[in-house]
């Protein structure tokens, strides 16, 4: 799941079977609009997350993302979860 960093990598090649859901320009509140549709991360063994870039790029900062972010971790599956590229949310 991510922005322009994932829209053309073609996993195949490194994990049989993945699905890439990456959209160019996405953010993470476009992540947690889509989450309801996205049925096979009920079945996924692990969640690939390159998200939040054009968020800062677009005006957000650590506090304002802060809860948009949370909110999408929460609405995630319990899976093994790999975050690639992470905003400055939280020091601690």
């Amino acid at each position: 799941i991510g922005d322009s960093h994932f829209q053309a990598m073609p996993v195949n090649f490194i994990v049989p079977n993945a699905v890439n859901l990456g959209i160019g320009g996405d953010t993470v509140q476009g992540v947690i609009d889509r989450l309801p549709n996205y049925t096979k991360l009920a079945s996924a063994k692990a969640i690939v997350l390159d998200i939040g870039v054009n968020n800062l790029s677009n005006g957000d900062t650590a506090e304002t993302l802060k809860g948009p972010t949370q909110k999408m971790l929460k609405a995630l599956p319990d899976k093994p979860l790999l975050w690639l590229a992470v905003p400055p949310i939280d020091e601690s």
